[in-house]
């Protein structure tokens, strides 16, 4: 897969030595797999295998647990439980390679069995396998499009993949599904080194000022420091969003391109990662789409495809630039477009009386 194309002006380097030290392993899986000691390194307050390692001989069949389990699937292929305890045992020995095969065989010939595929993405991670990883979990993303896990783990596929830019819309989805700080903290954490490599330092400022600000997050000093870092130089002060509004927040709003003569009705999602754009209102308002490939999004259930772009959006008295959007043809009928996280953060915006959302200029000042 190319990569996604967007194009904001080149910007410092963030703090790389921060994100990369930053939690590698799969939340849920850590709460289902116990993993042995040696496959683990500590680093940043997570932890991420350092090297594939070498799978071990493997035991001899009939006395030990994988001889028993491998007995009973003899008889019984298909048994659900003797299947996840197997794939969950080849994981615990760090055998990744024999994980992936016995996992893929049984998905193959049983269908799927519990989170068989949860197992599969993580092993096919630690082979470094992100291509294939990435394939699985874009089938968990399809299959359930409002599970804001399977958006960070496939953005981690992405960023070290190569792909920025499709990692920071996964990231910036798995944000925008997130109720709490504790299930924001993945994605949160993973935004240095796909901003970085993007050239979008903003995009990470204003992801983990969201965090902070709005979901009570509490940031890595590493990441404490990078926004102080970017307030001080007013790196991202041309970024800001400008002036106020008041936008409902469960009907269409409409908004004014970069060309003021371009209007279109757009809804309002704050659970969507980023601001979806139909072709013709892009069209209209003369915004430029690059060729490539295309990346992701989910509204209200629903998965969106398209061409990222960086675009300026105003509502009412608010404007914001450098607004990260995807330009699909997915919208139903006439609406120009859904507007989503990638625009509101931008301001500083609190939930008001009657499903509305209060817009109003964010403070520069180190959190």
């Amino acid at each position: 897969m190319r990569r996604c194309s967007l194009h904001d002006p080149a910007q410092p380097a963030v703090c790389v030595t921060c994100a990369r030290s930053a939690a590698a392993r799969r939340a849920r899986l850590q709460r289902l797999i116990v993993l042995g000691p040696l496959a683990l390194v500590v680093a940043g307050g997570g932890a991420y295998l350092m090297t594939r390692p070498k799978p071990p001989a493997a035991p001899p069949p009939g006395d030990t647990i994988e001889g028993l389990q491998r007995g009973r699937l003899a008889k019984t292929p298909c048994d659900h439980e003797t299947s996840m305890a197997l794939v969950d045992h080849l994981i615990e020995q760090q055998r990744w390679r024999d994980a992936t095969v016995f996992a893929r065989s049984s998905l193959a010939s049983c269908g799927v069995i519990g989170e068989m595929k949860w197992r599969l993405a993580y092993a096919d991670g630690q082979l470094h396998d992100y291509a294939d990883a990435e394939r699985v979990t874009t089938e968990l993303i399809t299959e359930q499009p409002s599970d804001s896990d399977f958006w960070w783990w496939r953005g981690e596929d992405f960023s070290y993949h190569a792909q920025p830019e499709a990692a920071l819309a996964d990231f910036r989805q798995s944000l925008a599904l997130s109720y709490s700080a504790q299930a924001a903290q993945f994605a949160a954490n993973r935004f240095a080194v796909p901003a970085h490599d993007a050239d979008a330092t903003c995009e990470a400022d204003r992801a983990w000022r969201y965090y902070v600000t709005v979901l009570a997050g509490e940031p890595a000093q590493e990441m404490r420091d990078e926004i102080a870092a970017n307030a001080r130089a007013n790196t991202c002060t041309g970024e800001l969003g400008t002036g106020r509004a008041t936008i409902p927040s469960r009907t269409a709003v409409t908004m004014t391109a970069a060309d003021a003569t371009a209007r279109g009705t757009l809804d309002v999602d704050a659970r969507l990662g980023t601001t979806l754009i139909s072709r013709e209102f892009a069209a209209r308002a003369g915004f430029v789409v690059a060729d490539g490939p295309r990346c992701q999004a989910t509204s209200r259930g629903k998965l969106y495809t398209g061409t990222p772009a960086k675009v300026t959006l105003r509502t009412g008295g608010a404007i914001a630039r450098n607004v990260d959007v995807l330009i699909t043809d997915d919208l139903e009928g006439d609406a120009a477009g859904i507007l989503g996280l990638s625009f509101l953060w931008h301001f500083a915006f609190t939930y008001g009386e009657n499903y509305t959302i209060e817009l109003r200029p964010p403070s520069t000042k180190a959190i």
